[in-house]
C-alpha cells in the first residue's frame, strides 16, 4: 500500500503555470519519498510457502571430513547444500520489501547454512598426516566363503586420541583390539566342533552334531602375524593361520569325495567326486553309554594293514578288555574306525542295538578291502542317526 505524504502535491503547488513555454524545450525532474505499508504476517507466510523453504527440498550442508580412499586416508570436501536459515530468510526478504528493493541475494546475505569444517582446516589436515603414518596396513582375509578386509577403515578405530586430541597408537589399547578382531574372525570362519547342516543319500536335510572335521582359525599364530603385517604397515592378501581346514567349500564341506554312514540305518555310502561308486550293510557300536557310535563329522586319521585292535584294560590284572586282529584298520574318531570284522554273522538290520561292536564300524572282509582301496588320510567321514538316538542309549 502506497501511503502519501503530500510531497508531490507540494511540488505541483510549486510549479508556475507562466513557464510553460521553457517546458516546451526543457524537462525537469522531481524527486519526491516512497512511503508504503505491506501486511508483515501475510509476507512471512507467502515466504514460507516458497519452494526453497520447504525442508524436503532442502541439502543440508555436510562437514568435510577424513575418509580411506584407495589404500590411503584423504580429505572428503564439504558440501554446501541448500539448507536456508529460515529466520534470516524472513528477515532478509522483510527489509526488501521495506526498502522496496526488486532483488536480494540470499547468499550475500548468509542466509545459507554452511558446513562447520572445511577441507583447509588445520586440524583435519593434521588428522589426515596422522591416520597415514599410523594405520597403512591392509589384511584381506581369503576365507571359505569370500574376503574379509582389515584396513584404515577399522584401524583408525583401534587409536586413541590424546589430551591435545591427537591420534595416537597405545600400545595395549591396539593389542586389544588386534585380539578381539582374530576372536571375531574364528568366530565368523570356525565350523569345527559346531552343528553341520548336510543333505543325505535319501534326499533328506539334516542336520549332524559336532565332530573333529571343520574350520579352525589358529588364533596364536594368526595373532602373530597379523601384529608383524601390521609393525611392518604390509598390504597383503592371505588366508588365516589354520589349526584344521576343511578340503572344500561345496556339499557342506565335504566336497565330493566323503563316507557317509547311516547309524540308523546301518548302511554306509561311498562317494567319489560326486558319484556314489560303493554302499554296503554295517554294524555299528552297541546302544550303551560307552560303546554306541557317537554322530559327527570326521576325516580319516591313516589307514593300517594287519593290526590288532585293543579295548580298555581291565581290572584287577589290567588286560585289555578284547584283543582283535583286523586286516584293515580305517581310525576317523580316536579309536573308532571301519574295520573287517568276519565274526559277525550278517550286517544291517538291528543287531547292533544288543550286540554291536565297541563303537568301530564293522563290514565284511570284502567291504572293509574295498573302502581300504578308496579311501585316503584326510577323507571326510560323516555319520549320523535318523532317530533319537539319545532316547535309546542304555545307560
Amino acid at each position: 500500500t502506497y501511503i502519501p505524504d503530500g510531497s508531490v502535491a507540494q511540488i505541483k503547488e510549486s510549479q508556475s503555470p507562466l513557464l510553460w513555454v521553457k517546458g516546451l524545450f526543457q524537462s525537469e525532474e522531481y524527486q519526491v519519498s516512497e512511503n508504503i505499508s505491506f501486511n508483515q504476517e501475510k509476507l512471512t507466510q507467502k515466504v514460507a510457502a516458497l519452494g526453497p523453504m520447504k525442508e524436503e527440498n532442502q541439502q543440508a550442508p555436510q562437514d568435510a571430513y577424513v575418509e580411506y580412499r584407495n589404500s590411503e586416508f584423504v580429505i572428503a570436501d564439504e558440501i554446501q547444500g541448500t539448507a536456508l536459515n529460515a529466520e534470516m530468510v524472513q528477515e532478509t526478504v522483510r527489509k526488501a520489501v521495506a526498502e522496496s528493493r526488486p532483488e536480494e541475494d540470499l547468499e550475500a546475505a548468509g542466509a545459507y547454512q554452511k558446513p562447520q569444517i572445511v577441507k583447509t582446516d588445520a586440524g583435519l589436515q593434521r588428522e589426515r598426516e596422522q591416520l597415514n603414518s599410523l594405520v597403512k596396513a591392509s589384511v584381506t582375509y581369503q576365507i571359505p566363503n569370500g574376503e574379509i578386509v582389515l584396513d584404515g577403515n577399522t584401524l583408525k578405530n583401534w587409536l586413541v586420541r590424546d589430551s591435545g586430541g591427537n591420534y595416537v597408537k597405545d600400545d595395549a589399547v591396539f593389542e586389544e583390539n588386534l585380539r578381539s578382531y582374530v576372536a571375531q574372525l574364528a568366530d565368523q570362519v570356525d565350523t569345527l566342533g559346531k552343528d553341520r547342516e548336510f543333505t543325505n543319500a535319501y534326499g533328506d536335510t539334516i542336520t549332524v552334531p559336532l565332530g573333529n572335521y571343520g574350520w579352525q582359525i589358529d588364533q596364536k599364530s594368526e595373532i602373530a602375524q597379523l601384529r608383524e603385517n601390521l609393525d611392518n604397515q604390509e598390504v597383503v592378501t592371505r588366508e588365516p593361520a589354520y589349526a584344521s581346514e576343511e578340503i572344500s567349500t561345496e556339499n557342506s564341506g565335504l566336497g565330493g569325495t566323503y563316507v557317509e554312514i547311516d547309524l540308523t540305518g546301518q548302511h554306509l555310502w561311498f562317494y567319489q567326486d560326486g558319484e556314489q561308486v560303493f554302499d554296503t550293510d554295517i554294524v555299528s557300536g552297541m546302544m550303551t553309554a560307552k560303546r554306541y557310535t557317537p554322530p559327527g563329522t570326521y576325516t580319516i586319521a591313516y589307514k593300517q594293514k594287519d593290526r590288532v585292535l585293543r579295548g580298555e584294560p581291565v581290572p584287577p590284572d589290567n588286560k585289555p578288555e578284547y584283543e582283535t586282529p583286523v586286516d584293515f584298520w580305517m581310525p576317523f574318531n580316536g579309536g573308532i574306525g571301519m574295520h573287517d570284522a568276519t565274526w559277525n554273522p550278517y550286517f544291517g538290520g538291528e543287531r547292533y542295538v544288543w550286540n554291536g561292536s565297541h563303537g568301530c564300524i564293522n563290514l565284511s572282509y570284502s567291504a572293509a578291502k574295498a573302502m581300504y582301496s578308496y579311501v585316503e588320510k584326510g577323507t571326510p567321514v560323516i555319520c549320523y542317526y535318523t532317530d533319537d538316538y539319545q532316547s535309546r542309549i542304555r545307560r
